[in-house]
């Protein structure tokens, strides 16, 4: 009898992100990590979150081969969360 798949332990599942050894999946996209080119987090302008009034913002910026332009995957205002994405990623 051959075993079934096995089952990854995600690095990360909180709040609809998922990271583990093969994916990363948000509420709006699921990419292979071996896909990725480019994986950065932005942080939104401190002076435009005082006009605006509202926290400042934390974005996870990928590229992928197929896409090459980064594009805008996860945002939080969470700043401890992202740090925990991170760290998984």
């Amino acid at each position: 009898m051959k075993p079934g798949p096995k089952q990854t332990v995600p690095f990360l599942d909180e709040n609809g992100v998922v990271i583990t050894r093969t994916h990363l999946t948000t509420p709006s996209h699921t990419i292979a990590l071996a896909r990725l080119n480019n994986v950065r987090i932005t942080r939104e302008n401190r002076l435009m979150a005082l006009v605006s009034r509202h926290k400042p913002s934390f974005r996870l910026v990928v590229a992928t081969a197929a896409t090459e332009v980064p594009f805008v995957v996860f945002e939080t205002e969470d700043a401890q969360f992202m740090r925990r994405i991170e760290v998984a990623i």
